[in-house]
């Protein structure tokens, strides 16, 4: 078994990248942990919870 692969002409890749768009990754926003960090602290539950154990520290 013999196989000629050639691939694409410049032409065709050329036209296809213009088409596509480029073979290349997107760059993606990488959430750190203080962001995860200060969107946890926005829940509504959250802030709740944390009252909750302010006001049994200051009785206890």
């Amino acid at each position: 078994m013999k196989f000629d692969y050639t691939g694409l002409t410049q032409a065709e890749a050329d036209q296809s990248r213009r088409e596509n768009g480029a073979n290349a990754l997107t760059q993606q926003h990488v959430e750190t942990f203080l962001d995860k960090l200060r969107s946890n602290l926005r829940d509504p539950i959250i802030i709740i919870l944390i009252v909750a154990l302010g006001v049994t520290v200051l009785l206890a």
